[in-house]
């Protein structure tokens, strides 16, 4: 896999404050620019309910970034074009030698900021 992508989901997911699974399985669709808004289904929440994330300019700015292929619907795209693996963004710390956060930690302390 390619470890930029992971660092590139990872860089996303602490401004939008997400789940690792909503980020991993995050698609364009679901992604509004104009409104600045990335919409969950509800199918793919915890709470089976869907879900608005207002994205920062920081976090649109990781997505323009992002490189698309035609024909495949994931914003992160895994080796297999079917997204990420759950521990892509852990491998990414531990590359970074960055045992002591984990990727739920920054959503944590996102929570706890406001």
């Amino acid at each position: 896999m390619n470890n930029d992508v992971a660092a590139r989901t990872l860089e996303f997911t602490i401004p939008a404050a997400a789940r690792t699974g909503g980020t991993i399985g995050a698609r364009w669709s679901e992604i509004d620019f104009v409104n600045a808004t990335w919409t969950i289904p509800a199918g793919r929440m915890k709470a089976s309910k869907e879900y608005r994330v207002p994205l920062s300019t920081m976090a649109l700015h990781i997505l323009d970034g992002v490189s698309r292929e035609k024909s495949n619907p994931f914003v992160f795209i895994g080796p297999y074009k079917v997204g990420l693996s759950n521990m892509a963004m852990t491998a990414t710390l531990r590359r970074m030698d960055r045992s002591d956060i984990t990727v739920h930690g920054f959503r944590q302390a996102s929570a706890s900021d406001g």
